[in-house]
């Protein structure tokens, strides 16, 4: 017989279970968390896991966590691979020196250890709010190291164990796979109702509902605490897969509750084709916690403790008897409701599997104390030192080893444990469960109950047992003890879909896929009468005044549809202006989609630019611009910088940010220095943007002012320029006609001609950009530029709630001196909806915790610990579906550190529009450098310039180019042409692993390069570059993306959210004032106007009584504009947000931020 067992030849843990077979039996057990995850042990080391897994005789044990940069590096070095299991590892001998002194000899051996990690997927699918936990196993280090490169560029994996991403599970399994094809994907704790794939809350119906085409790559599924395999083989639909059992445990002394058994090599490749296989092939059962000691096996409501079988849920309406409320359905419930096999009938060819119950519990019941207490250790101890260890002693131990060990009590309650003749209060609604072995008063009233002589228990080294890190369950306030059975078929029912439609928009009704599909050759059969008469005007121009919500873009895209379909003009000839390249793709997108689903249509090639793409793309043409130096290059804010510097050293960053503001205001006005000074002009300036503008020239460089300035310019002063472009389009469409500066309208007016083919869109109430040179003024003066033109008005409001959109316009209304304006009788689609909420907290921290809690409770929570701390308000569950439902928006982005702050520590994954900022920063620049330099490979100083801005890096940059041959080229492998300009970013950014690029600073600038090259997916690198430049604030945002939108007022324009925040609704934020320099306050009113209705249903406007702005910190008033809010459409809400806001007392704000926090030992049982 071959020994392949991890301890020595004859350990009583390791038992053959029939003669001839060649493979020794032993306990796995994957699922584990290191002290990394939320609500786990602040002792949970490798060491812990590998000292418990000794004295529970567990033969391999899961890292957890490896997803953790933390944990990650501590397995690296603390683990090696064994030489003697493929694909395992063990602890390096320095790190386990001087355990086995705390071991008895009866269980010393070997430890073997396997990547493990567990990732929890929040996200949106088929209309419903979806959370799964999902394990994952990979069979080395270089896959766990490639897994985490990969899941970083999706989300943060720093600030939690068990990271939260807004992942599809189908797409990480994908991931997964294509990192290692020998990963082990098991959807964890199947029946959880909150974190689960078959979970009541936010699971699917069935394992290909969710994974789909993909669903045979799953060979196992973990059924979970509240589980068992009875339970899973009612349903049919699970009989193809390995039912797997692990502890979960957030503690070392919780691991082996749950195992696995195998009968089979000790190596990576051999579980997992155990597993793959099963049904008794090397994978032999499992070892199961009692299902009912789960704390979500039965239905109830914990608040109220009521305890409800499942057919008294279904007769109360999923109703609490004692205050109404819904109760939470636990797993026998969803059984129930699956199931299409009775109670009592398992699957053909069924894995045995064992219950039992933790050695602590079993002594502590017959000792008449706590699980931890003094006497149960000791009586532990005697046990495991003679016997062997704990599983070995609660499964296989003689009985009367036992009894002479510790006592014939304990012998009969092992016994009785054995036999399943125990008695349960069931868990319910995160209650746990109480498995009883005798009934009360038996023990005392048993013959010969006494207990045996009591002997000292050896001293073997070991320190005092890490502390239980969960009390001592609570009796239940309602209980019912019955014997263990297993409980009646109910009839199925079908459940009630929880999906609401939402998420992160660009400002339209459908999206593209949605037109492609929704359409079917009727562009007009989806407007309303407004949109229609909007889509088919003819022979003039036409602006068109559209509130927000009312589907402007989608009007504008209907409209450039219709003259390619019905007017029969060439798409070539239709011109289609935005503002930022998110929003021309979208646009392209939603026009491409209209037009495909047309018969008689073609995919067109309708020109959908922004203002400044438009500019570049002209200027590269073949014409004869004055003043354009050839093979011009668009140069980043940076290099900007550098050369007002050289044009004047000695300026400041500051100085410089200010004095190119003040150039792109002149710019913006159409005037350079070659036409003169002004007349209050400060010669000082003056002398200054003449020599920039010459070291731009030296360098043949345009800013971003210049795209637009110079065909502006050229277009007045060159007919022959301006003949040709103005014949070129028939059709010219323009969005958000409300924020064009006068060098964009100049540009537009000379670009646009004669021609009476001009469709203008916009709101002037929502004119927000001045500071930039933007005036409404131009909106107001279109039908004197064009007296014959035709005015349609928009006033469906598609997006907001009653209360919300009465409450903006309101406030806008207040102050005007017009009265109502054009845009403002506007009339919601959706009438009903929450009032909106304001929040008032102490602090600026008090408002970043606020808004973290606040959104868990939304979202339903984001793990257990929601519903231990009762941040789970399931009345309001249906006004958001998911993270990326959820905008927090703010006036300045330096408003936005803390609440980044906040929601990394919850674990709520986040995008944010300060990734613009990155390329100001050391990191950026030196990633900025590097692109410049692949775009252009034969220019040496620009290899030079990166090389030296990368500093240390540099060594490592010039080894990774060096072996790409054609590198610098961007030719010839996944750096160059072959790959899309998202794949060529996550190449590069692999090929380097720069050290250090987890931290923040290298972290952010990968992940706005990746946001840009998403909007060009088919660039060059000299394509990415120009992106770059051409890319504005809301740019790198992802729309889809399944993460809460950080973003100020400004960059919010154009999207909407299901939930919105605004934060810093003060005095001197909301309207601006820095010293004494004070903002126009009517364009700060249609700015927070802008804000509050991005939001559809929910609105909360919080401000704090103390903030901290710009180095100084004062008592803040709140914002006038709050002041102007209609009372019947708002409400007041206490920043803690508990269940019972009238009876709330509110924390101090250090208890408020160390329960967000810190650390939470309890364990987190599912």
């Amino acid at each position: 017989m071959r020994s392949l067992c991890f301890r020595l030849r004859g350990c009583p843990c390791c038992v053959i279970l029939s003669p001839g077979r060649d493979f020794l039996e032993f306990l796995a057990d994957f699922h584990v968390h290191s002290r990394y995850s939320r609500a786990t042990s602040r002792d949970l080391s490798l060491e812990s896991l590998h000292l418990s897994a000794l004295l529970k005789g567990i033969s391999v044990v899961g890292t957890g966590d490896f997803t953790h940069p933390g944990w990650l590096r501590e397995i690296r070095e603390k683990l090696e691979p064994a030489a003697d299991a493929d694909g395992l590892f063990r602890l390096r001998a320095d790190a386990a020196r001087g355990l086995e002194k705390q071991v008895p000899p009866s269980c010393r051996g070997e430890v073997h250890f396997v990547l493990s990690a567990e990732v929890s997927s929040i996200y949106k699918k088929n209309g419903q709010v979806r959370k799964v936990h999902n394990l994952i196993l990979v069979p080395s280090l270089d896959s766990a190291v490639r897994m985490c490169a990969r899941l970083e560029k999706i989300g943060n994996i720093a600030s939690d164990g068990r990271p939260i991403l807004g992942l599809d599970s189908k797409d990480l399994l994908a991931l997964a796979l294509e990192v290692s094809p020998q990963a082990v994907f098991i959807p964890a704790h199947i029946w959880t109702p909150w974190f689960s794939v078959l979970g009541s809350r936010s699971g699917f119906d069935s394992i290909d509902e969710c994974f789909e085409d993909l669903s045979a790559e799953i060979f196992a599924l973990e059924t979970g605490l509240s589980a068992d395999p009875a339970m899973c083989g009612r349903l049919s639909g699970l009989d193809r897969y390995t039912l797997v059992s692990n502890s979960d445990a957030h503690s070392a002394d919780k691991l082996g509750r749950e195992a696995n058994i195998f009968g089979c090599d000790l190596a990576y490749p051999a579980l997992r084709e155990a597993m793959r296989s099963g049904r008794g092939r090397q994978f032999l059962g499992t070892v199961e916690f009692f299902p009912e000691q789960g704390k979500y096996h039965l239905d109830g409501h914990r608040k109220c403790g009521v305890r409800m079988e499942p057919a008294e849920t279904l007769a109360s309406a999923g109703r609490c008897r004692v205050c109404g409320k819904e109760v939470t359905v636990g797993v026998m419930h969803r059984v129930e409701l699956l199931a299409d096999r009775p109670a009592g009938e398992r699957p053909v060819g069924a894995l045995p599997y064992e219950r039992l119950i933790s050695l602590a519990e079993v002594l502590a019941e017959v000792h008449g104390t706590g699980p931890g207490s003094a006497s149960v250790r000791k009586i532990a101890g005697r046990l495991i030192e003679r016997l062997g260890p704990e599983l070995f002693v609660l499964r296989r131990a003689p009985l009367e080893e036992i009894e002479r060990a510790a006592g014939p009590l304990v012998a009969e309650a092992v016994r009785r444990m054995r036999a399943g003749e125990v008695t349960v209060e069931a868990g319910y609604d995160g209650e746990f469960g109480v498995v009883r072995l005798f009934r009360q008063g038996e023990i005392e009233n048993l013959s010969g109950g006494l207990w045996a002589e009591e002997t000292a228990v050896p001293e073997f080294g070991t320190k005092e047992e890490e502390r239980e890190d969960r009390a001592e369950p609570a009796p239940p306030v309602r209980t019912r003890s019955r014997p263990q059975k297993n409980m009646a078929p109910l009839s199925r029912e079908e459940q009630q879909g929880g999906g609401q439609e939402g998420g992160f928009s660009f400002g339209s009704l459908f999206s593209a896929a949605e037109l492609s599909r929704a359409t079917g050759g009727r562009i007009l059969e989806r407007l309303n009468p407004e949109q229609r008469e909007a889509v088919l005007w003819r022979g003039s121009p036409l602006l068109v005044v559209a509130g927000p919500g009312t589907g402007k873009t989608f009007t504008l895209a209907c409209r450039a549809a219709w003259l390619v379909r019905e007017a029969g003009i060439p798409p070539e000839r239709i011109l289609a202006v935005t503002f930022t390249l998110k929003a021309a793709r979208e646009m392209d997108e939603r026009i491409r989609a209209l037009l495909e689903s047309e018969p008689r249509g073609a995919t067109g090639a309708v020109w959908v630019r922004t203002f400044h793409a438009l500019g570049a793309e002209l200027l590269r043409e073949g014409l004869d611009w004055p003043g354009l130096p050839a093979g011009f290059r668009i140069l980043e804010p940076s290099e900007q910088e550098a050369a007002l510097k050289r044009a004047q050293p000695g300026l400041t960053q500051s100085d410089c940010a200010d004095l190119l503001e003040r150039i792109s205001l002149e710019k913006r006005r159409l005037r350079y220095p070659d036409d003169g000074p002004p007349e209050a002009s400060d010669p000082e300036f003056e002398k200054l943007y003449l020599a920039y503008q010459k070291e731009l020239s030296s360098v043949r460089g345009l800013d971003f002012d210049d795209l637009v300035s110079v065909p502006a310019r050229a277009l007045a002063g060159s007919a022959e320029i301006r003949e040709r472009l103005q014949n070129r389009f028939s059709v010219i469409l323009v969005d958000e006609y409300q924020d064009l500066n006068f060098a964009q309208y100049r540009f537009l007016r000379l670009l646009a001609g004669a021609t009476k083919e001009v469709c203008a869109i916009g709101d002037p109430d929502q004119a927000i950009y001045g500071f930039r040179g933007a005036s409404p003024e131009f909106f107001r003066r279109f039908l004197q530029d064009w007296p014959d033109g035709k005015v349609v008005r928009l006033v469906r409001n598609y997006r907001s709630s009653e209360p919300v959109l009465t409450a903006a316009v309101k406030m806008l209304e207040a102050g005007s001196q017009s009265g109502a304006g054009p845009c403002r009788a506007l009339v919601p689609v959706e009438p009903a909806g929450p009032r909106v909420r304001l929040v008032e907290t102490p602090s600026e921290k008090a408002e970043a915790i606020f808004i973290a809690r606040t959104i868990e409770r939304l979202v339903g929570g984001t793990d257990s610990l929601s519903f231990y701390a009762d941040r789970v308000d399931q009345s309001e569950r249906f006004l958001c579906g998911g993270f990326g439902e959820i905008a927090v928006l703010f006036r300045l982005a330096v408003q936005s550190h803390l609440i980044e702050e906040a929601l990394k520590h919850q674990g709520i994954p986040y995008q944010s529009t300060a990734q613009r900022d990155t390329w100001e920063t050391p990191q950026g620049k030196a990633l900025l450098a590097l692109v410049r330099a692949l775009s252009a490979p034969q220019d040496a100083a620009l290899r030079q310039e990166a090389l030296a801005l990368l500093g240390r890096r540099a060594g490592r940059v010039r080894e990774v180019l060096g072996r790409q041959s054609q590198a610098w080229g961007g030719q010839g492998n996944s750096l160059g042409s072959g790959a899309t300009a998202p794949e060529r970013v996550s190449h590069l950014r692999a090929l380097l692993a720069l050290p250090g690029q987890r931290r923040v600073g290298w972290e952010r600038a990968w992940e706005a390069l990746l946001a840009v090259a998403a909007l060009e997916p088919q660039a060059n690198w000299a394509g990415l570059l120009r992106a770059l430049a051409l890319s504005q604030e809301a740019d790198v945002l992802q729309p889809r993306s399944e993460k809460v939108t950080l973003a100020t007022l400004h960059a919010s324009k154009g999207l909407e959210f299901p939930v919105v925040f605004i934060v810093g609704c003060e005095a001197d934020l909301l309207p601006l004032r820095i010293g004494r320099t004070a903002s126009d306050p009517e364009e700060e009113r249609r700015l927070f106007y802008v804000g509050m209705t991005r939001a559809r249903r929910l609105l909360y406007l919080v401000r704090a009584r103390s903030r901290t702005l710009f180095g100084k910190r004062a008592e803040r008033e709140p914002s006038p504009f709050l002041l102007d809010l209609p009372r019947e459409k708002t409400e007041r809400v206490g920043w803690t947000e508990g269940r019972d806001r009238r009876k709330q007392k509110e924390p101090a704000l250090e208890d408020a931020q160390l329960s967000l926090f810190a650390e939470d030992d309890r364990s987190d049982r599912k």
